[in-house]
This record gives C-alpha cells, structure tokens and sequence, in this order.
C-alpha cells in the first residue's frame, strides 16, 4: 500500500528540499500524508482542469512543478481561483505537492531532463545555479534556434541576429532570462545562452556584448515535466500516473 508519504519521499529522493532557492516553496502545499494513493496526475500548474482530471480518474494526488502557494495566502475565497480549487481538493481527498527549484537542480531533474531532449552530450549542471552545461553538434546559431523550436514543439522561440556558431550551450528551464549571474556564466563559458522570459533589456545587452541568446517560452521548456515525473514515478513506486496534458496558457497568431 502506498501512502501520500510515500510519494513525498520519493520526489524527495530525486530533487532534496535543500537544493531549492531561498524565495521557493516546495514539498506538500496540502493535504493527507497518511491517505493511501489511488492513483496521481503530474502537471506544469495546478489548476481547476487538473483537479477536474484527478477526480475524473480517481487519483487523490497531484505533483506540480510550479509552487500551489508561492507566496503566503491570508484569503481563499472558493468560488474562484485558488479558494475554489483548494475546496474541490478537499472535497475529494486530494493531496498537492510541488517540486520547483530543487527539481530545476537536481542531478536527475529538470535541466538535466532539458538537455536530453535537446540532444545534448557532455552534459552538467552549473553548481549553485539552477543552470546546465551541454554541448551540440556545431550549427549556425539559425539553425540551433530551428532544432530548438523543433524539438519543444515551441513556435514561440526567437534570437539574437549575433551570426556566429553555437557548440556549447547554457541552458535554464523557465524564466532564466533575468538571471544575470547565469547568463555572465554563459558568457564566459559557452556559444549560447538558452532560457525564457528576456526582457528587451536582454536582448539589446546580449546585442552589445555580441553574444548569442536563444529564447523559448517559459511553458515550453518546464512541460516536459510531465514526462519526467511520470517516468521517476512509475519506475518507482507502484502507483498509477498520468499525466494532465497542459496546454499552452495563450495562442499564437499565424
């Protein structure tokens, strides 16, 4: 019999509470570590879709990689927003748990997983970062952006019109965009930087620097999460997973 313990323990096993930033929230956002789990969605965001799908299938828990609550709540009010998905999960026994930042830096987590997809070798990750090293067949700096795009399925993807070949890349998940530090570390140890959320600040800093940056959407790079946490799940602990299918949260004009 697996517990919601059981499940927390696990995820702790792969991304350590310690490993997250100082600003993050991680670990159970709410719920029943003694209820025994009859079965558990994954998802980017906890939204009231998500919990429509756990009781649809019967699975009293819910693993997100983005935080429940990020930030201290004095209110819910359940008829909308977080008040009402946190009363549809009490209704139904439904335990959340998130894994954020100590995903994004674990040895086997999220920009490790990034980096697989994308193809790269000779991966590492960036101690004290939520950063990874990898390196690419060589290419324009064009046609990395191209594979990119390609292989996240993101038509959102853009970058800067440095012209110049890309091997080595720095990469973070998410919105790494303003994360000066990591992309000063791209700078002196990589072709590119690869990240979301810039800013036009950004792109007209890597434009001066004459460096190359690639961006994708923050969605895009973090919902290969679903994947990851299935996978760790199912290879370890006896559960039954699915995975929510998330959506991008905006359209594209074609």
């Amino acid at each position: 019999m697996t517990k919601v313990i059981d499940v927390i323990n696990a995820l702790e096993n792969l991304a350590p509470a310690f490993l997250k930033e100082d600003f993050d929230n991680v670990g159970l956002m709410f719920g029943n570590p003694d209820d025994e789990v009859t079965g558990a969605i994954v998802c980017l965001d906890v939204t009231s879709d998500v919990v429509a799908l756990a009781i649809k299938k019967k699975a009293n828990v819910i693993i997100s990689h983005h935080p429940f609550f990020f930030r201290p709540v004095s209110t819910l009010d359940t008829r909308s927003g977080k008040g009402y998905v946190v009363s549809k999960c009490m209704a139904n026994n439904i335990s959340v748990i998130s894994e954020h930042t100590n995903l994004d830096k674990a040895p086997n987590g999220l920009n490790m997983y990034l980096a697989k997809v994308l193809g790269g070798t000779n991966v590492k990750l960036i101690d004290g970062t939520c950063g990874v090293y990898f390196e690419v067949e060589k290419k324009d700096l064009a046609d990395f952006a191209k594979d990119v795009s390609e292989k996240l399925n993101d038509e959102t993807v853009c970058y800067t019109n440095t012209k110049k070949k890309v091997k080595s890349v720095v990469a973070c998940t998410g919105g790494g965009g303003s994360d000066a530090e990591l992309y000063e570390y791209a700078k002196a140890n990589a072709d590119v930087y690869l990240s979301g959320d810039f800013k036009h600040h950004n792109y007209i800093d890597a434009k001066e620097d004459k460096f190359a940056v690639v961006s994708y959407s923050h969605y895009a790079s973090e919902i290969i999460v679903e994947d990851l946490l299935k996978e760790y799940l199912e290879n370890n602990l006896r559960i039954r997973v699915a995975k929510a299918g998330q959506t991008r949260p905006f359209n594209i004009v074609k």
